[in-house]
């Protein structure tokens, strides 16, 4: 029987255990992905290089193995104030921590240890992938015009393929719909003090290293750096009203905000607090003079170079 590149259920849970199967269920642990691509068994191997009596290849020993998957996630809220918003699970696999305050909202800030694991399910029209172990890194793109999304690529253990029935369960219904970066649905905006910034774009990258450290007796994902950055694009201002080329030679600190959404239970802030500017550069949009600036996320205590607020 044929099977349709068209269906399929991604599946996401935390492991009480590292690399322990958290048995996620569509019922309660289905994400809504777009743009998914699946690596279900990538492979390294090494040669056995013997000698023969004839040219060809030698055979191969499989010396490491692991799934991996990517994918964008709509950006929304948890459809009231302090409910977890449905793509939190993502972000804890990729070295976040997640705070909740009941009836207020739900906080966001990487972390640098005690990082946890995602066991994560993608039924491809009744053949299922399991990647436990699963950790990632996470982009994000606020552009004019187009609904926001947070890009995540996972790294997770492989594990062997199975023959699973669709679940006929699956529950989306955390999934709210999401809104548009237009100015129906844009809050505060505030570049270094600019909060009448007109703004095009802002986009950043956590710049995680997930690397799979070589071990005769250890198999783990692990999570080993991160670098961050963002790039804002906005419309050009004369000198006096904002000196970007100042800010960027003194290296001055200031705090970017990004809010998206203004319906409670929908609105999704991007902050970093502590930040400094690195280039300077010229745009267009339609006609009009923009300026795009790479923005340094920075540490205060540790920890606290951005924040995502979802209220």
């Amino acid at each position: 029987m044929s099977k349709s590149s068209q269906v399929e259920l991604i599946l996401a849970k935390i492991e009480s255990a590292y690399g322990d199967d958290a048995n996620p269920t569509a019922a309660l642990n289905a994400i809504r992905m777009a743009n998914v691509q699946l690596t279900p068994y990538e492979t390294e191997t090494a040669s056995l290089d013997y000698k023969k009596p004839t040219f060809g290849n030698n055979q191969q020993i499989v010396v490491s193995e692991q799934m991996r998957l990517t994918g964008e996630v709509y950006i929304v809220g948890g459809g009231e104030p302090g409910a977890v918003p449905p793509w939190g699970v993502l972000m804890r696999g990729c070295g976040w921590a997640e705070t909740v305050i009941p009836d207020t909202s739900v906080i966001y800030n990487p972390i640098s240890k005690n990082i946890e694991s995602l066991t994560i399910y993608v039924n491809k029209d009744g053949i299922l992938h399991k990647g436990t172990g699963c950790r990632g890194t996470v982009t994000w793109d606020f552009t004019a015009k187009k609904v926001p999304t947070f890009s995540f690529s996972f790294t997770g253990k492989f594990n062997p393929v199975e023959d699973q029935l669709m679940p006929p369960d699956a529950d989306f219904s955390k999934w709210i719909k999401p809104r548009a970066a237009i100015p129906t649905f844009t809050g505060l905006v505030n570049i270094f003090g600019m909060v009448t910034a007109i703004v095009r774009s802002l986009t950043g990258d956590t710049q995680t290293e997930v690397v799979k450290p070589e071990w005769v007796n250890h198999d783990e994902i692990v999570i080993s750096d991160r670098l961050p950055t963002s790039t804002v694009e906005y419309e050009a201002r004369p000198v006096a009203e904002f000196d970007l080329y100042k800010h960027v030679r003194e290296q001055t600190h200031g705090e970017v905000i990004y809010t998206h959404g203004n319906e409670p239970g929908n609105i999704i802030e991007m902050a970093y607090p502590d930040a400094i500017l690195t280039s300077a550069e010229y745009g267009d949009n339609s006609k009009i003079l923009t300026n795009t600036a790479t923005i340094i996320p920075l540490i205060k205590d540790g920890n606290d170079d951005m924040l995502i607020t979802v209220s």
